[in-house]
C-alpha cells in the first residue's frame, strides 16, 4: 500500500486528501495516516494540511524498497522487490526466498560478497550497487549459463542509456571500460530433474572509487570516474530492468543466444584479440574468434586449432593486462 500512496502523491500536482486516498485504495483513513507516517519516518518530506490533505514536497527518489517496487514495470517478470542497507550477500539471501515470484534484491553493502570461482567480491557500504535477480525460467540446466550473457547485455544497454558510456563484455561475466572492470556477474541455480528450479543472477556495479588491494586496484574502474554529475542508483537500476526484461522474455522463447549473437560479438572485449586462457592454473596463449549461440567462446590455439570454451572453470585475460 505504501508504494501506491507514494505514486498517488507524485502524480497529484496539489494537495491530496486522506479521504480520496482511502476511497481509491479501499482502506480506512486511519490506515492511510499510518502509511503516510511510515513514509515520513523513512525520509520522505510530506506536508500535511488540515482540511486539504497531503503533498509530497521533495522530488528526490531515495533508494529504498518502496521506490524499487515502483520501477518493477508491467512486463510481469519481477513482481517483488527488497532493499537492504547491508546484507551478507544478495545472492545468498535470494536463494533462501520461497515462492516463484520474480524478485529484485538490492543492497548498498555486502559483508560476504562472492564472485565467480569463489572469489571475494569487495562490496563496501555506499560504494556500489549490489543486485540480484531471482527468477524461475522453464529451461534445462545446461541452458542456464546463457542467461549470464543475457544479463551482461541488459546491464550494458542500461548503462549506455543511463550515461552514454562505452562498455564491453569480458566473457563470460564481466563488463569493462577501457579494459578496467566496472561490473561483475555471478549466476547460480538450484535444479530439479532436467529443470531449473531457481536461478539467481547477481551483479555488482562499482559506483565510486574504493580502497582495493594493489593487485586489483589497477584493474577496476568506478562509474563516477566515467560520467559527469551525480549518480542516481534508482534510475540506473530502472534502465537495467527495462533492457534486461525483454531480452530475458525473448530468451525463454528462443532458448539460445541466436537473437543477440551479433550484439554479443560486437560488444565483446575478447573477440578478435590475443588472449591468455587460464585453466587449472595453466595459461595458454590463444586468439579469440567468436561467441556462438550457446554462449561458448571459440578461440584458436597456437597451432591454429579452433577450440570452444565453456565458462565453467576457465578464465580469460589479455596477454599483458586484465583484458
Amino acid at each position: 500500500m505504501r508504494e501506491k500512496i507514494l505514486k498517488l502523491l507524485r502524480e497529484t500536482p496539489g494537495d491530496l486528501s486522506g479521504e480520496k486516498i482511502s476511497e481509491y485504495l479501499g482502506v480506512s483513513r486511519t490506515a492511510v495516516w499510518k502509511q503516510i507516517k511510515a513514509l515520513k519516518d523513512i525520509g520522505y518530506v510530506i506536508e500535511t494540511k488540515a482540511g486539504s490533505g497531503y503533498r509530497l514536497k521533495s522530488a528526490e527518489r531515495p533508494l529504498n524498497q518502496e521506490e524499487l517496487r515502483l520501477i518493477l514495470g508491467e512486463a510481469g517478470v519481477f513482481t517483488q522487490a527488497y532493499y537492504h542497507p547491508s546484507i551478507d550477500s544478495t545472492n545468498a539471501w535470494a536463494k533462501t526466498l520461497s515462492g516463484r515470484e520474480g524478485t529484485l534484491i538490492v543492497a548498498s553493502e555486502q559483508t560476504s560478497g562472492r564472485g565467480r570461482l569463489g572469489r571475494e567480491w569487495i562490496s563496501p557500504r555506499d560504494k556500489g550497487l549490489y543486485v540480484s535477480f531471482k527468477l524461475h525460467p522453464s529451461i534445462h540446466p545446461e541452458k542456464a549459463m546463457m542467461l549470464t550473457q543475457i544479463a551482461a547485455l541488459g546491464i550494458l544497454k542500461g548503462l549506455k542509456q543511463y550515461c552514454g558510456i562505452e562498455v564491453a563484455i569480458k566473457w563470460p561475466n564481466d563488463l569493462v571500460v577501457a579494459g578496467r572492470k566496472l561490473v561483475g556477474i555471478l549466476t547460480e541455480m538450484t535444479t530439479e530433474i532436467e529443470q531449473v528450479e531457481k536461478l539467481v543472477i547477481g551483479f555488482g556495479i562499482n559506483l565510486y572509487p574504493m580502497s582495493l588491494p594493489e593487485e586489483v586496484l589497477n584493474r577496476a574502474v568506478a562509474l563516477e570516474e566515467l560520467m559527469d554529475g551525480p549518480i542516481d542508483g534508482l534510475i540506473l537500476i530502472q534502465k537495467i530492468l527495462e533492457n534486461f526484461t525483454p531480452l530475458y522474455l525473448k530468451f525463454l522463447k528462443v532458448q539460445d543466444l541466436s537473437f543477440v549473437i551479433e550484439e554479443l560479438n560486437r560488444y565483446s572485449a575478447v573477440v578478435d584479440r590475443d588472449l591468455m586462457v587460464i585453466e587449472n592454473g595453466e595459461s595458454v596463449p590463444c586468439h579469440g574468434s567468436r561467441i556462438d549461440k550457446t554462449g561458448r567462446l571459440w578461440v584458436r590455439d597456437p597451432s591454429g586449432k579452433s577450440i570452444p570454451l565453456n565458462s565453467g572453470e576457465v578464465s580469460v585475460r589479455g596477454t599483458e593486462s586484465y583484458i
